[in-house]
């Protein structure tokens, strides 16, 4: 091949690379080692809004000016070899507009390995922080405890989350034709509540919609709207809020000077809140109502309002109160002080019965009587009035006087009525929960067992009704002191409301896992009154999490064998630590097999990112390149086909790999790599040759073509292949690096290779102060 020919080449392949950068899934750039753009990919462009053409050649610092120093130290601490990378970082731009990236920042190296430069891969991850963000407002703000009002919590974030200049929560008239503001927050402070016509303004169009959005221009749109014109407004979103019963009870409007930037956005997390204001709403109506009624019972109790009377029974007369012919509602003094004209007023179904109870009491020689009963007033209202009385009698013990009080007791048979509807329903919402639910009151013993209880434990209602915790072998033994101390703190008013893990008894004896939801009710002293408990059977949940660590170990072991073997003559040893115990699995993987002509090939490689996408990863990365190893002995083929399999899934994942096939009789092995750090081969105890491979990582890029080089391995020579776990392992900003590895390798040359294994993982953790970052995988063959 000529020299022109393989210019032309050199020149295809970049102009290759290019198209595949520039067409990437991903959003990534390529920079070089002043920060000047030399290639990026579409979807950069498009997440941060620029043009190919203004970047190329230019410095990120002039593109983008608004970077932090903060963000330029990282820059420059991978420009000297770091890795670094966030999950979540926030990015205000120029324009005050706030977007969050998740990142991660690599060098890459020129041919001589030398860095040329840093390659950054973002995601913008704005929308669904925002709902995220919104999602923990909400389990936050509203409680008790927060000393704030919710609506005025939820105006000021929706103006801070969604940059509205002007937020207004409304409570909707019956007829939806006017509103009432709860919160109104203006320029970043509240304003006075108010009343206000919907017509002739963009609320107006709320009401019965979901979302109602106008983007630009929404006071030209409504011209008669005081509110819109004076601010200057641009761009307008609101959404009803909807009661249990599907009425529009509610609305929430915001409004900003500017068109808005995000529809979308603010869109989604209006839906989100509206659930929870309108709940809030009717609760607070609900509040309202109730403090309402309560003014007007006390009201009631100040000016006295009850009817006394005084019944001659001997005499046949009867004088009422002027109190008492206002609760009957007759004009004062118009009570003829007949029995008959009292009798007249008693509803006829509770006559059959009111009568009979007279006639009883008087026979009986009780002294005092109290009944309840309903009358008729003029105005054709029917009431309820509670009379309690006292019998007065001779010496005969035969009744002559009967005095007692009247009182109108018709709005507390009502709220007694409600009450005992709530009551029905909420025993029948308790019923029908998927929870079980079970009550005890101050000194535990059970109040309340639903049928899910019984379901769960086996115990019926009938069993357990007023036993004492201790009654009934309910709580494991080894669990026993949890919940005592748990009973302590509710008691003490320490985690009144809580959630407890704990193991019981069913009533057949086995043993199930609980989650215990605790709430602990108080009257208004203070005093413990009840403590409700949901309980919601865990055992099946937790046999499938232990089922799914058994195959993620299952996983691991397969991706990382524990005991690599290899041909005669050749010794080999191998070491992986994840850097998260539990249940996070790593993405490290390595192999060590044989080929169709017999020759031995020796695998390492890294996925990015954790668990069991990345092992999955990992799994399918490690199973072709060795499928096409198999079949060729090339590692630069093997790893041009698997990076095309694995480039051609659309994931954003990626994997840097380091293959080695060598041929057992000669000791002379052939090797390629894609983003790995170099493997090392240390001959005696002082010469090490490094074994330099330039290919980019797997899974980028559709297309790409990996070199390889040659070399040998004689009698006594040790082959290491690691991750960059080992190599990277940090002591105050220092890596332990290839050196530190040839170190180790250097002053134990003697040691086996199971022995010189663990002795470089230990002395990595060791410089890394006992914690590795990351994970480590090692893989050693020794020529005997």
């Amino acid at each position: 091949m000529t020299n022109r020919d393989r210019i032309n080449e050199c020149k295809r392949a970049d102009e290759s690379l290019c198209l595949f950068i520039d067409n990437a899934p991903a959003a990534f750039a390529l920079f070089d080692s002043e920060m000047r753009y030399l290639a990026v990919s579409d979807s950069w462009l498009k997440d941060f809004g620029l043009e190919r053409a203004s970047v190329i050649g230019c410095s990120h610092y002039e593109i983008f000016p608004e970077i932090s120093e903060e963000w330029k130290q990282v820059h420059r601490r991978c420009l000297a070899g770091a890795v670094e990378k966030a999950e979540a970082d926030r990015f205000e731009r120029a324009d005050g507009s706030v977007q969050w990236v998740r990142w991660e920042v690599r060098p890459w190296r020129r041919a001589d390995e030398t860095i040329g430069g840093i390659v950054i891969f973002s995601e913008v991850i704005t929308e669904r922080k925002a709902l995220e963000d919104t999602q923990s407002f909400l389990l936050q703000c509203g409680w008790p405890s927060s000393g704030e009002d919710f609506f005025l919590s939820l105006a000021r974030y929706l103006a801070d989350t969604l940059s509205a200049d002007f937020v207004c929560i409304d409570r909707l008239s019956g007829d939806c034709l006017s509103a009432e503001t709860v919160a109104v927050y203006f320029d970043g402070k509240f304003e006075d509540n108010m009343s206000y016509a919907l017509k002739d303004t963009p609320c107006g169009d709320v009401v019965g919609e979901t979302i109602c959005c106008f983007p630009r221009d929404v006071r030209g749109l409504f011209p008669n709207d005081e509110v819109l014109q004076d601010m200057m407004a641009e761009g307008y979103i609101g959404t009803t809020l909807w009661s249990s019963q599907g009425e529009p009870i509610g609305l929430i409007a915001l409004i900003s000077r500017i068109p808005l930037a995000n529809p979308e956005r603010a869109a989604a997390v209006l839906k989100m809140v509206s659930v929870r204001a309108a709940g809030e709403l009717e609760r607070k109506a609900a509040e309202e109502a109730l403090k309402q009624s309560e003014e007007r019972l006390t009201l009631a109790q100040n000016a006295g309002h009850i009817g006394i009377f005084d019944w001659d029974i001997l005499g046949e007369k009867i004088v009422w109160t002027r109190e008492l012919e206002e609760i009957f509602g007759i004009p004062v003094g118009s009570f003829d002080g007949n029995y008959e004209s009292w009798v007249s007023r008693v509803l006829p179904e509770d006559l059959e019965w009111l009568n009979p109870v007279v006639e009883d009491a008087f026979d009986s020689g009780r002294t005092d009587m109290q009944f309840a009963y309903r009358f008729l007033r003029p105005d054709g209202e029917i009431r309820w009035v509670e009379v309690r009385a006292q019998i007065l009698r001779n010496d005969a013990s035969a009744p002559y006087r009967l005095i007692g009080t009247n009182v109108d007791v018709t709005e507390r048979r009502r709220v007694e009525e409600e009450l005992r509807r709530l009551s029905l329903q909420l025993d029948l919402h308790m019923e029908n929960s998927p929870l079980a639910v079970v009550e005890w009151d101050p000194e535990y013993r059970i109040t309340r067992w639903s049928d899910e209880a019984q379901r769960v434990f086996g115990w019926s209602a009938e069993e357990m009704l007023g036993k004492h915790i201790d009654d009934v072998r309910l709580v494991y033994e080894e669990d026993w002191h949890i919940v005592a101390k748990l009973m302590e703190d509710m008691n003490a008013g320490i985690r009144p409301r809580n959630v407890n893990p704990n193991r019981n008894y069913r009533k057949d004896g086995g043993v199930i896992y609980c989650e215990w939801y605790n709430s602990v009710l108080r009257d208004s002293a203070g005093e413990v009154i009840s403590v409700l408990s949901l309980i919601l059977d865990v055992t099946g949940r937790l046999d499938a999490e232990e089922k799914l660590k058994r195959q993620v170990l299952l996983l691991q072991r397969a991706i990382a064998p524990a005991n690599p073997t290899i041909v005669d003559g050749y010794s080999a040893a191998s070491a992986y630590i994840p850097a998260y115990s539990g249940e996070e699995i790593g993405g490290d993987f390595y192999d060590i097999f044989r080929t169709e002509e017999g020759k031995v090939g020796i695998l390492i490689g890294d996925v990015s990112g954790k668990g069991i996408e990345a092992a999955a990863l990992a799994s399918e990365a490690r199973n072709a390149i060795r499928a096409f190893a198999y079949e060729s002995s090339s590692p630069a083929m093997a790893l041009g086909h698997a990076n095309s399999l694995l480039a051609r899934h659309g994931s954003t994942q990626f994997a840097t790999v380091f293959l080695i096939v060598l041929d057992p009789a000669t000791g002379e092995f052939t090797y390629s790599g894609g983003g790995h750090p170099p493997a090392l081969v240390c001959r005696g105890c002082e010469l090490v040759e490094q074994l330099i491979s330039r290919g980019l990582p797997i899974g980028l890029f559709d297309g790409l073509v990996y070199s390889e080089a040659s070399s040998r391995l004689d009698s006594g020579d040790k082959l290491v292949l690691y991750t960059d776990g080992v190599s990277e392992a940090r002591n105050d900003g220092e890596m332990f690096g290839h050196e530190g590895i040839l170190r180790v390798a250097g002053d134990h040359c003697d040691d086996k290779p199971d022995a010189l294994v663990n002795r470089i993982v230990s002395a990595a953790r060791e410089w890394a102060n006992g914690y590795l970052a990351d994970d480590t995988a090692v893989v050693l063959v020794t020529r005997d």
